[in-house]
């Protein structure tokens, strides 16, 4: 996941023996600081899925285009729906990012760069960058 919001991929690694919530063991953060920004992407609807799950997100940049599906992450004792997330290489942006929500509707987003966390509110105008 994109733990600090800064368009890179950050890895967490749980040890330990036993199982949740007896589980005995540390949990360690690698921040990833990676010189070619990625961009990571939230979704947000008015009121349906939530997170957007289901919507496909197409990010059009100059090297072509990359396509994700919000989908629920499964564990044996949870879910999550994690961000989607894009590798960017060289490309400075800007990129568009077309979003065909779970309903049916279909929205365009301008991003102006990598290297962060954008969320993309069904029915806004823009994007929204995240803070790290």
């Amino acid at each position: 996941l994109d733990l600090d919001r800064d368009g890179d991929l950050d890895l967490v690694q749980i040890h330990g023996s036993e199982d949740f919530p007896e589980r005995a063991g540390i949990c360690l953060l690698y921040e990833n600081t990676t010189t070619q920004p990625g961009l990571t992407l939230e979704l947000a609807t008015d009121g349906h899925a939530p997170h957007g799950l289901g919507a496909k997100v197409v990010l059009h940049t100059a090297a072509g285009a990359q396509t994700r599906q919000v989908r629920s992450v499964l564990h044996h004792w949870n879910a999550t729906i994690a961000p989607l997330h894009f590798g960017l290489g060289d490309d400075p942006g800007p990129y568009r990012a077309v979003v065909n929500w779970p309903d049916g509707r279909r929205q365009e987003f301008e991003l102006p760069a990598g290297g962060t966390a954008f969320r993309l509110d069904e029915g806004a105008p823009a994007a929204v960058a995240l803070t790290k």
